[in-house]
């Protein structure tokens, strides 16, 4: 949980003047774009504000940051994956999914859809 709360805190930077961090997620993110492969597997954040979805993630050599408006997310889902939780999520251009270690993945889930319909 602390390694949670640090990224979220580091995420806060790219945030919008009054953007607000409603929920956060640690794990495995992956995502495919515009139908090509699966991109590499980066360990990070995975954050809703209440205008936008952000995946944060931080290494030796930099950190990444993929940002998801809202109207631009058209499906979210989540399931049980053995020990852990998954959260996928696709837009107009990419599929995306992140590997939950915290059980949160139900509660992220349900906020998102509230801000997507």
């Amino acid at each position: 949980m602390a390694r949670l709360k640090k990224l979220v805190a580091e995420a806060r930077r790219y945030l919008n003047d009054g953007e607000q961090v409603e929920t956060a997620v640690i794990g495995m993110y992956r995502y495919q774009s515009d139908g090509r492969r699966w991109e590499g597997t980066k360990y990070g954040a995975l954050i809703a504000t209440d205008r936008r979805i952000l995946f944060y993630s931080k290494s030796l050599f930099g950190s990444r940051l993929y940002s998801h408006s809202y109207p631009e997310i058209t499906s979210i889902e989540c399931g049980r994956v053995l020990w852990t939780w998954s959260i996928k999520f696709t837009t107009v251009r990419t599929n995306c999914v992140l590997l939950d270690t915290t059980r949160r993945a139900e509660a992220f889930t349900r906020q998102v859809r509230s801000h997507i319909g």
